[in-house]
């Protein structure tokens, strides 16, 4: 599927090729299925059989109708060629002069996509003089160039765990000078390579030098990390320790990317403190710590930040990280009052250990007997009497 799109970018393209060719033989310019440059012939004296030759390469006549590939990229401006014909029963071949006037080319370029703002790039080609205008933007030619480029870093970004779809179609015109001008649209359209993390998750608070990535992407793909790639294994899974180096909060953004996809980028936050506890101290002072207040109006809480006390009742998470419902002490009227603990590492916990959990309100999650309960993502869990 991923291939048919690529191939829908590149057939675009043909589209944009507005040629004629004088006398008995006419021609256009498309793409063939390798998105190589081809005349794509009309010979109305031309019978089924006959062939066509330019340089070394030969194509048949069907209908009138022959396509034979372009030694290397025609130029905008006058494009001369010389045909061989080869009638069917005829000893020698015929040539004809063909002039193939080519007014403007129109490209995409999703080269840089991977790099650190993804973006892709309208690229025309047009004879002097000739107005240009892309996605409504007027383009100025500089010799005979002009460049549109398309911020995509929005799509690219973020956790997804399936390949989603980059489609982007942009309207442009091209009016060459003393000429009517010439509409069309062009179009991008990749898959996007999934990415999902395990670990750390969307934040993290530490108070040691290293913490653990563990994440899964296509089988195949590439995992890097501040542009560094990473070991991954052949199923996309990935697991590395990284270190920081000094205290403070640091941005890491972590890329995925593979053949025929457009990458996948998602930046978390790592805060290295010298102590978790006193850390917790600090927080406490900004953050909501009844449980009542953040149950009032659930729906209206996301992203609050919160500093919760209470116990294990339930301990969950996998490999890499930590599911824990807590049965909620802090501002709690009516126990029980429980709350859904999501964090981005392995914690050793049991039942029944008291912890205080520091975070914010992620979503309004089912609890028992059709009530909502909060969900909290935690930057860092501190066990009572650390």
């Amino acid at each position: 599927a991923i291939g048919g799109a690529l191939v829908l970018l590149v057939t675009a393209a043909a589209a944009f090729f507005l040629l004629k060719g004088p006398g008995p033989i006419e021609a256009k310019v498309g793409l063939d299925t390798d998105g190589k440059e081809q005349l794509e012939l009309s010979c109305g004296g031309c019978a089924d059989g006959d062939q066509v030759r330019l340089n070394q390469t030969v194509a048949t006549f069907h209908g009138g109708r022959a396509a034979v590939r372009v030694p290397v990229p025609l130029k905008v401006g006058e494009n001369r060629f010389e045909l061989a014909i080869a009638r069917s029963g005829a000893r020698k071949e015929s040539h004809v002069a063909l002039s193939v006037p080519l007014e403007f080319r129109v490209r995409t370029d999703v080269s840089r996509l991977a790099l650190g703002e993804p973006r892709f790039s309208v690229r025309v080609e047009a004879v002097p003089g000739s107005q240009v205008e892309v996605d409504g933007h007027a383009l100025a030619l500089i010799a005979g160039q002009a460049t549109h480029e398309v911020d995509v870093s929005k799509e690219l970004s973020g956790l997804d765990p399936a390949v989603k779809k980059l489609e982007r179609r942009l309207a442009y015109q091209i009016r060459p000078a003393g000429r009517a001008p010439q509409q069309g649209q062009v179009t991008v359209q990749l898959g996007i390579v999934p990415l999902t993390l395990q670990a750390p998750g969307e934040s993290i608070t530490i108070d040691t030098p290293t913490f653990l990535l563990a994440g899964r992407t296509a089988k195949g793909a590439t995992v890097s990390v501040g542009g560094r790639a990473i070991p991954t294994e052949p199923d996309g899974h990935f697991t590395q320790n990284l270190a920081v180096s000094t205290l403070g909060e640091t941005n890491v953004t972590v890329g995925a990317s593979s053949p025929q996809l457009a990458p996948r980028l998602f930046s978390f936050r790592v805060r290295r403190v010298a102590n978790l506890a006193a850390e917790g101290k600090l927080r406490r002072a900004t953050a909501t710590q009844s449980y009542a207040t953040i149950i009032a109006d659930l729906e209206q809480k996301h992203d609050w930040q919160v500093a919760l006390d209470g116990s294990v009742a339930e301990l969950g998470g996998d490999e890499f990280s930590t599911t824990i419902l807590l049965d909620t002490k802090s501002g709690c009227k009516v126990a029980p009052c429980l709350t859904k603990v999501v964090h981005g590492a392995r914690l050793s916990l049991k039942t029944g250990d008291r912890v205080s959990v520091f975070g914010r309100v992620r979503a309004a999650v089912d609890g028992p007997r059709g009530s909502k309960v909060p969900e909290v993502f935690a930057d860092f869990v501190v066990k009572a009497g650390r």
